[in-house]
């Protein structure tokens, strides 16, 4: 989900919490129409309460994103102790894709995607760090004791042979012990926060001026901060990060910096910048930058 300017901001080089931009749910067993979602919230203390599902008799508190995201460690901290038969699962049933160089003609075109209604839920084995009221799972690289002996081939022909992520739009912690209030929840994905900066300029080729008043938010990212560029009398950039700008003959603009997180390219969590004015919206990719 969209950030938009916030009091506090994760640190330059820390790791990728992908918990901020995803909705905190349980599921119903099943697939298709007999799967049922169901929302999670938090009490006044801020406490998060797991569900319990009476049909499957499994205590649940998961994730869900808009976009499939690579998660590679989970940790949580709880208001009391931390049950010991805690298992993290993650919901799959095309990934791990091929390569596309392995796929001949015209079946490149074919790789199936993921979605939220169609697919299993899927055992991570990993690391296990556990101790009083905290629990963690650094995901191990992706094998057969996890996939099962029949999608071997799959395996050998993935894009991501023995990724140490999940490629997932939905996770879960699950439980068949009572599992009690969660204070912290964290799924962490392999790339880092980068601090970046765009300059953005309006009206440059205009005949007349446009009102280019608007405001920037972030895709997979945080905007820090706005900076008015050649801002003349009755433009101005307010506490919330929006601006008013009038730009005509003299270019008028703004210098955005951001969090942005840095990964490989072909990651799912590539920061996207979106600005909307009163004149027009235009988004970017952040990784396009630096090509120019």
């Amino acid at each position: 989900m969209p950030q938009t300017p916030a009091p506090s901001y994760p640190a330059a080089g820390s790791q990728v919490d992908l918990v901020p931009f995803a909705r905190l749910r349980w599921w119903s067993p099943g697939e298709g129409r007999d799967l049922k979602t169901y929302d999670i919230g938090r009490s006044a203390d801020g406490l998060l309460t797991p569900a319990h599902d009476p049909e499957t008799e499994l205590w649940q508190l998961g994730l869900e994103w808009e976009e499939p995201r690579d998660v590679s460690r989970v940790s949580m901290r709880f208001a009391g102790p931390a049950p010991a038969d805690l298992e993290v699962q993650y919901w799959r049933r095309n990934w791990p894709t091929p390569a596309p160089e392995r796929l001949a003609g015209a079946r490149r075109g074919w790789i199936g995607r993921d979605d939220p209604f169609h697919g299993t839920w899927t055992t991570v084995r990993g690391e296990r760090t556990t101790g009083g009221d905290t629990f963690a799972l650094t995901f191990d690289p992706l094998d057969l004791p996890e996939l099962g002996r029949d999608l071997l081939p799959q395996l050998v022909a993935a894009q991501h042979y023995r990724a140490r992520f999940r490629r997932t739009l939905k996770v879960r912690v699950v439980s068949r012990s009572p599992m009690p209030p969660v204070a912290e929840l964290h799924a962490y994905s392999p790339a880092t926060w980068q601090e970046g900066q765009a300059d953005l300029w309006f009206g440059i080729g205009a005949e007349g001026e446009e009102d280019w008043s608007g405001s920037a938010e972030a895709w997979s990212g945080y905007i820090l901060a706005v900076e008015p560029l050649r801002f003349g009398v009755g433009d101005a950039v307010s506490a919330d990060g929006s601006w008013s700008c009038r730009a005509g003959a003299i270019p008028k603009g703004v210098r955005l910096r951001f969090l942005h997180a840095a990964h490989r390219p072909d990651a799912e969590d590539r920061t996207v910048i979106t600005v909307r004015t009163r004149a027009r919206t235009f988004s970017f990719l952040v990784a396009d930058l630096a090509g120019g």
